[in-house]
């Protein structure tokens, strides 16, 4: 409780967001057309107070001067998945 000239101010115990890093950051590769690229990143919780829950991944179009890659043709190993508090987990 804190209390300063006759005002008292109460409030429950404090919640903590979590805080995501992505490494590498940026991702930056070389995409070949009509190829499979694999790309390995890093999602980590840095704050160490709460998990990251039911994470979801996914890409935008990825646009060149020579072509564009829609983003829904990109596929990702893991989705809905967790991150423990202070916890991480590769992606590709």
């Amino acid at each position: 409780m804190y209390t300063k000239d006759g005002l008292s101010v109460q409030g429950g115990p404090l919640t903590y967001s979590p805080v995501m890093r992505v490494e590498p950051n940026p991702i930056e590769t070389v995409i070949q057309s009509n190829a499979t690229n694999e790309i390995t990143f890093t999602l980590a919780e840095i704050r160490g107070k709460m998990p990251l829950t039911s994470v979801r991944l996914r890409c935008t179009d990825l646009a060149s001067p020579v072509e564009t890659i829609k983003g829904s043709t990109v596929k990702f190993d893991l989705n809905s998945f967790d991150v423990p508090a202070g916890g991480s987990r590769s992606c590709a």
